[in-house]
């Protein structure tokens, strides 16, 4: 039988060692002051170039920051830095961009999330589209700026598929009605 690497298990099953290094680098001098929310709208905004837009996922910035020593601010643009990402969730994204503080804030926050999503499946009696939303933003969802895109792409792309299907209803509809 092999031995067990834990420092490589451990690293591979959870994301622990971007989160160490977050903490152990930012301070009062280089967090981000929330500038990663920035990037949202850039990277919705599709009539700019892809290359000037920043990273959907601030993990490019943390890995040009471990593996090259570049600081880089959100929203800088992605065309400056190595597009390669060590995902952070929600520890990193609120340390990274108020420390303490915004450790806090972005617990509290997606506590919030999760009880107003949950309330929303429960009264509505665990109806299976509104269960799969909740059962996303339980799994998928936290505040960093790549969860926030995704799930606002899915929500657009869910909300396209319901209307071609209600479209597809009212001509069958129709088609049977009129003959």
């Amino acid at each position: 039988m092999d031995e067990v690497d834990l420092n490589g298990f451990v690293g591979y099953l959870s994301y622990t060692y971007i989160d160490i290094f977050t903490a152990n680098y930012f301070n009062a001098n280089n967090n981000w002051e929330f500038s990663t929310l920035l990037t949202i709208p850039k990277n919705l905004d599709l009539t700019k170039p892809n290359y000037t837009r920043p990273p959907i996922d601030e993990g490019v910035y943390i890995y040009n920051l471990a593996r090259y020593g570049h600081y880089y601010k959100p929203p800088t643009p992605r065309n400056v830095m190595h597009v390669v990402g060590l995902p952070i969730e929600n520890f990193g994204f609120g340390y990274a961009n108020g420390l303490t503080l915004g450790l806090v804030i972005a617990s509290l926050l997606l506590g919030i999330v999760y009880k107003i999503s949950y309330n929303i499946s429960y009264s509505n009696f665990f109806n299976p589209i509104v269960l799969f939303f909740y059962l996303h933003m339980l799994f998928n969802f936290n505040f960093s700026s790549l969860r926030i895109n995704n799930f606002v792409y899915m929500l657009i792309n869910f909300l396209v598929a319901i209307a071609i299907y209600f479209m597809i209803l009212k001509v069958r509809k129709e088609k049977f009605y009129y003959g």
